[in-house]
């Protein structure tokens, strides 16, 4: 019942008989991508305003994913839930971890919607934070951000407790088998991640347009962006892909266990960051002043 029925949208099914129940079904996981888009559209306005924000948001909801895994409808709520997620986080480091508030909920409702899925935003959210950490603090600093990191994180654990713990209970009978014996063997080669990058269905499934992929890129060669700025908005990506490369990184990733059936099932953690890095690759290229060889060679090619 933990993994299947504890979304909010499950309200609307009460609206359905026996006739209509394909349709309210239907117009859940509508409703849901739509959602999708509209946290993004959130994510994308608290770092620039303008139309933009809208595109990509679009490419956020229907990015390859959401539409290989559409009627999965147990996990689209993590993935409506995440940009909230980062959006609080980034808001915790603005303010020095004064702020809390939008994480701890975005988090603890994460973590209420579906456990399965909330195990993987919780494992994204603390290699991002491990990253942020030590590229922007230091000394007593960074102990004291990763204090308050660890603080807001248990009480959005506590949040979602009257789901976690009779869920606990519940796997430890018989569910909850994990195999620690991890084999670090690659999965893939160089040529399966470019295919990713394109339209299809390419694992792992984290196509989402390629004219974001070429504003990434454009980020990654504008001169005046810091490499420091550059090396905090990669890290994580690289991180992320390193694990799905390797078999005990992907097994982590599925709470230790080997997914049957359908790979990859935190891919949409990947799509947003690249997503995220190719928003503000396109931020700089219409703003003034971004004017580099590379980035025009780049427009071309999109155009």
């Amino acid at each position: 019942g933990a993994y299947y029925l504890f979304s909010p949208f499950n309200i609307l099914l009460l609206l359905g008989n026996e006739v209509s129940l394909p349709i309210v079904i239907e117009a859940i996981i509508i409703l849901k991508i739509s959602c999708c888009g509209l946290t993004m559209n959130c994510y994308c306005r608290s770092k620039r305003k303008g139309y933009g924000s809208i595109l990509f948001a679009v490419v956020y909801a229907l990015m390859g994913y959401n539409m290989a895994y559409l009627y999965h409808l147990m996990w689209l709520d993590g993935v409506i839930l995440f940009p909230v997620v980062m959006l609080g986080l980034e808001r915790f480091f603005d303010t020095k971890g004064k702020n809390g508030r939008l994480y701890v909920f975005a988090l603890g409702m994460t973590l209420m919607c579906n456990y399965y899925i909330g195990y993987m935003v919780c494992l994204a959210v603390l290699i991002v934070t491990l990253v942020k950490v030590l590229s922007k603090t230091k000394g007593k600093e960074k102990y004291i951000l990763l204090g308050k990191f660890g603080y807001y994180s248990i009480l959005a654990g506590c949040m979602a407790a009257i789901v976690l713990v009779p869920t606990a209970f519940s796997l430890m009978g018989g569910k909850a088998g994990m195999d620690i014996k991890l084999s670090w063997e690659g999965k893939w080669n160089g040529i399966e991640i470019v295919k990713a990058l394109l339209p299809g269905q390419a694992a792992p499934l984290i196509y989402c347009s390629v004219p974001v992929v070429l504003c990434a890129v454009c980020y990654l060669l504008i001169p005046r962006v810091k490499i420091k700025d550059k090396a905090e908005k990669i890290a994580p990506l690289v991180v992320f892909l390193a694990m799905a490369y390797l078999e005990g990184g992907d097994r982590i990733w599925h709470a230790w266990n080997r997914p049957v059936g359908f790979p990859y099932r935190y891919s949409f953690i990947l799509s947003f960051c690249l997503i995220s890095i190719g928003y503000e690759g396109f931020g700089r290229l219409f703003s003034r002043g971004g004017k580099c060889l590379q980035v025009k060679f780049l427009f071309g090619l999109l155009v």
